[in-house]
């Protein structure tokens, strides 16, 4: 283990959390919170208490709402497009210059291993305010065929208010993909930090207030959906939601906004299908699969989940991804070594595992992992099972280290198996084959295709899925237009 890993956390208990003002950043300032209730924060890992955070009350939320609505309506702030460059410039330079303690702190609050975030999660978040910060403004009005006598134009005005509600699987760097683009479209947001995770978003907040957004422009909430949540989607101040989560919750954010009709992006699950075909170089595609299945432990929307593998390779590639397995590294999160931590909490653990136990129930067989571990109740092992493609742990996503492997006859019956589920985020393939290649991208009902690879990830391209995983785009141009409404002007010439 690595030794420092103690002193990591230890100067996270004692230095980093006691210097953040965990209570609700509204307006431009931190406030108290009126709620009355806590939310108790605790280190997946070690089980211990991280801190307590204040639940924002219905006033809190309610001055957001004021603050962010007044910013909306003042054309200094929406045509302002160099000072918001300037503030999203600077905001990407302060995330950079807290790089290590951001990174450390977000490791110990949701359990992902430290190399990975130092290296991805906090390096993402910084990109993505600088690349909208540059492209503040860069729209323009089009002019269109006009009938005689007229002038006709269309122009770009930011929606207005947005309400932002991330997840906690990716806290940080999601919080980018929405802060950034409506703050560069000239809206305001306010913003509820996962109740599972919410110190990055208290990181946060002290970072806007340091670099100087204007009152109103970014507000920091901590609380639950049933509370904060609730009052944010349900009010009419609030013209665009953005969402990132479960289909069942994204249904209840729906059903529960409608009598306002604002906008919507929805980012939710996945069950990405991984083929791996007769002719995939083994060398490349093992890696790749243990990658897509147990990266970040499982807790991805674009997980590779389900693994599809042509019969005349099947047996060889099981033989060789059980090996691959047997060898990943579990443990803390702090240490630079470990590959896979905790999950976020004992709840998810149990979700996990009743997946696994109903599975067995289900006649299918557990090749790898499956058992709890006993010293350290959150850990969970890389588990395989051979599934039938039927089956609810091979249609339903798990959302944890549980990836199912399905045999099919040849490339034909995996496509068709890619293709059979509710969900359509991501899928890969690993094949030599041009036109199989072809065939994937053409077919493949999904918003992101990865072909002999997995996880590529540049925030210039649109990401974000089909049919249950959502619709709207979040990163590259697109993310910009989702905060935008065109606005149709006749002009007599």
């Amino acid at each position: 283990m690595d030794p420092t890993a103690s002193q990591r956390r230890n100067r996270i208990l004692t230095a980093t959390i006691p210097s953040l003002d965990l209570r609700p950043y509204v307006a431009g300032g931190f406030v108290d919170a009126t709620s009355g209730r806590d939310i108790e924060d605790r280190d997946p890992f070690t089980g211990d208490l991280l801190a307590r955070v204040p639940i924002a009350g219905a006033a809190e939320v309610e001055r957001a709402l004021e603050a962010a609505q007044e910013l909306a309506r003042d054309r200094q702030w929406t045509h302002g497009h160099e000072e918001r460059r300037r503030l999203l410039l600077a905001l990407s330079k302060a995330i950079s210059a807290n790089h290590d303690e951001i990174a450390q702190l977000e490791a110990c609050d949701i359990g992902k291993p430290l190399a990975g975030v130092s290296a991805w999660d906090i390096n993402n978040a910084a990109a993505v305010y600088a690349m909208y910060g540059e492209m503040a403004g860069s729209w323009s009005d089009e002019s269109l065929p006009a009938p005689d006598g007229f002038e006709l134009r269309t122009t770009q005005e930011p929606v207005g208010v947005v309400a932002a509600l991330v997840p906690w699987n990716f806290p940080f760097p999601c919080m980018s993909w929405k802060i950034a683009p409506a703050i560069a479209a000239g809206c305001c947001i306010i913003l509820k930090s996962p109740e599972r995770a919410p110190l990055s978003a208290q990181y946060l907040a002290r970072l806007v207030d340091e670099v100087g957004f204007p009152p109103g422009a970014i507000s920091v909430l901590a609380g639950e959906g049933r509370d904060v949540g609730n009052a944010l989607i349900t009010s009419p101040r609030v013209d665009k939601i953005t969402f990132t989560g479960a289909q069942e919750v994204a249904t209840t954010i729906m059903r529960e906004a409608a009598s306002h009709l604002p906008a919507f992006v929805l980012e939710l699950g996945g069950k990405g299908a991984n083929i791996v075909c007769d002719d995939a170089d083994l060398e490349a595609a093992v890696p790749g699969t243990v990658t897509a299945m147990f990266d970040v432990a499982g807790e991805s929307c674009c997980a590779g989940s389900r693994t599809i593998v042509t019969d005349g390779i099947y047996d060889r590639f099981c033989e060789a991804l059980l090996e691959a397995v047997h060898e990943r590294r579990l443990g803390d999160p702090l240490d630079l070594a470990t590959q896979q931590g905790p999950l976020i909490d004992g709840r998810q653990v149990d979700r996990i595992d009743g997946y696994v136990r109903d599975a067995i129930a289900e006649g299918c067989s557990v090749l790898a992992g499956g058992t709890r571990d006993p010293e350290v109740p959150n850990l969970y092992p890389p588990t395989i099972i051979a599934a039938d493609p039927d089956s609810r742990v091979a249609q339903e996503e798990v959302f944890g280290p549980v990836a199912s492997i399905i045999r099919a006859k040849d490339f034909a019956d995996a496509l068709s198996l890619a293709n059979a589920t509710e969900y359509g985020l991501s899928a890969s393939i690993w094949t030599a084959d041009s036109a199989n290649q072809k065939r994937f991208v053409e077919e493949m009902d999904a918003g992101v295709c990865w072909v002999n690879t997995f996880g590529l990830f540049e925030i210039v391209a649109p990401w974000g899925g089909r049919k249950r995983s959502g619709y709207g785009r979040e990163l590259g141009r697109e993310a910009i237009s989702e905060f935008l409404s065109p606005k149709t002007v006749y002009l007599p010439v």
